[in-house]
């Protein structure tokens, strides 16, 4: 089947999703999209994009559904609940989460998906909004490189469908592996964001302005790509999302929950409380540099 008569569904159209899925459309790719929200289907139905009312449908009648949504526990329940992926009935298809979950919940999901036949690929993203929006997401890639029936070879088949949401597309290994470099990527995120954080409260202390330190770091090597977006929010006290500090806390968290019991991690502890405090504050729905409230309060 020529790539561009592949049909693609697309489940979850939030901050990230929504632009991942109109990437897909503007590709020229058939879309067809469910949200749990229908509210969020009104742009999607202005421009001629087929809506269905359930998972289990909108996967009936696709060649490749692809989610984005929040936990492990809304993925497995798109999944393998009630109306969910794998009540479609339909063998030849090829599911792509691209949540953030876990290995451990990618591998339960696979197993699930597996006794109804149908293929499953995890593919978390990195890249936040802007990213989603500018189809320049990284791509983590794990999962089956054949197929469970060995007539087609699945990353050939959906390469192109994730090359119209990102730039890099890697593939990490069996089912999990996006999910595990993805958890690494982001411990990496967050902790740099409570770095960050500290640095401004020590020059502070020194007698600098944040404007000071903003000027002067800006373009040093310490400061990565990600810290040197964030810097801003903290000079000006205005923390607009582009990937929040519930997401951050909940990624955070899985890496606790699944590093294997042998393996000590004390920054990212240190690092996934302070999300958490950040949360319990009021301000989950801000973007992770208003972590900078809490690591700045006097309380802290």
């Amino acid at each position: 089947m020529p790539t561009q008569k592949l049909k693609i569904g697309f489940i979850g159209l939030g901050l990230m999703g929504k632009p991942m899925a109109l990437n897909i459309h503007k590709k020229g790719f058939s879309l067809a999209v469910y949200n749990r929200t229908p509210a969020r289907l009104a742009e999607f139905k202005k421009l001629g994009i087929y809506t269905y009312s359930s998972p289990a449908e909108l996967s009936k009648n696709c060649d490749i559904v692809i989610t984005m949504v929040t936990a492990p526990k809304d993925v497995k329940e798109v999944a393998l609940g009630k109306n969910g992926i794998a009540e479609s009935g339909n063998k030849d298809l090829i599911y792509i989460d691209m949540s953030t979950i876990g290995p451990s919940a990618a591998k339960e999901i696979a197993k699930g998906l597996k006794k109804k036949g149908i293929e499953f690929i995890d593919a978390p993203v990195t890249g936040s909004t802007d990213r989603a929006t500018s189809g320049e997401l990284v791509i983590f890639a794990g999962g089956d490189k054949q197929s469970l029936h060995g007539h087609k070879k699945i990353f050939d088949k959906v390469k192109p469908v994730l090359e119209a949401m990102g730039t890099e597309i890697h593939y990490m290994g069996p089912v999990g592996s996006g999910q595990a470099i993805k958890l690494v990527n982001n411990l990496i995120g967050g902790e740099t964001i409570a770095v960050l954080g500290e640095a401004f409260m020590l020059g502070l202390s020194l007698g600098l302005t944040k404007k000071q330190i903003y000027d002067a770091l800006k373009n040093t090597f310490s400061i990565s790509p990600n810290m040197k977006k964030k810097m801003p929010m903290i000079v000006e006290g205005k923390y607009d999302v582009s990937f929040s500090v519930s997401n951050m806390r909940k990624d955070l968290k899985l890496g606790l929950t699944e590093k294997s019991a042998t393996t000590s991690l004390p920054l990212l502890k240190i690092s996934e409380a302070i999300y958490k405090k950040t949360m319990d504050g009021g301000f989950a729905e801000e973007d992770t540099a208003a972590i900078f409230k809490i690591i700045s309060s006097k309380k802290n």
